[in-house]
């Protein structure tokens, strides 16, 4: 059964302001469930971003809006920074000749896909590269004091099938971490959706910041849900992937 918390976030969520109540008896929603089921799907400022884009503010306590709005307000600051390193990732890229394109989060971020940069929650700064820039690749990001607390082991580097992406990089003088795909799902998956897809992109030599088109971006949104996440084996749900694929 859909709680009574779970019924007002989509509704928030996904409906006009006059939707908002449809269902739901406001009296019967318990806020700190409510606060708990958005932050487990990572949905906290998307649900401040609509509820003061709606116009519901009424119908919150006024310190569940004020926590919800700091959160907002960092993820928003935060994402600033995640957009300047990214254009600054692909501009040391394009010096060494690695041709790139952002993926995931950053590239619906890149695309304008959200009204506010505040409403997405992100991780990483995910991108994909060639099978053959790999190497490249790894002593750049090394030469430029990106480190991983996984090490490029004997098997990681002779393994038989290409690991959907390289470890995750850290810098010290960054705040947001990245993450070099080499596919866009597990090996598995591929014959559904490969890397294949955007070798048009790959060949187009402008030092632009690339992203993919819209209608793949929301196709790598579902099949990373569905396939990578396992989501298509069981009913579990994603706000952030079902949001992503909304806007």
């Amino acid at each position: 059964m859909v709680s009574v918390e779970e019924k007002l976030l989509v509704n928030i969520l996904y409906r006009e302001e006059s939707e908002s109540l449809q269902g739901i008896d406001i009296d019967h929603v318990n806020f700190e469930n409510l606060m708990k089921l958005a932050s487990n799907h990572l949905m906290l400022p998307a649900l401040f971003f609509n509820i003061k884009k709606k116009n519901l503010s009424h119908l919150f306590p006024e310190d569940f809006i004020e926590c919800i709005k700091n959160i907002y307000s960092i993820n928003k600051a935060r994402n600033k920074i995640l957009l300047k390193e990214a254009k600054e990732l692909s501009e040391l890229l394009y010096k060494d000749n690695i041709n790139h394109i952002f993926l995931k989060g950053t590239a619906l971020l890149l695309s304008n896909v959200f009204e506010d940069i505040g409403e997405r929650m992100m991780c990483d700064i995910d991108f994909i590269i060639q099978h053959k820039d790999e190497k490249k690749i790894k002593n750049l990001l090394e030469a430029n004091n990106y480190y991983t607390n996984n090490d490029y082991s004997f098997l990681y580097l002779f393994r038989i099938n290409k690991p959907k992406h390289l470890p995750r990089q850290i810098n010290i003088n960054k705040m947001i971490g990245i993450e070099p795909h080499l596919e866009l799902l597990s090996p598995k998956s591929r014959c559904v959706f490969n890397s294949k897809n955007l070798i048009t992109d790959f060949e187009i030599e402008a030092k632009i910041i690339k992203t993919p088109n819209k209608s793949f971006l929301f196709d790598h949104c579902i099949y990373a849900l569905q396939i990578d996440d396992r989501r298509i084996l069981n009913s579990n749900h994603s706000h952030r992937s079902i949001y992503d694929i909304y806007k």
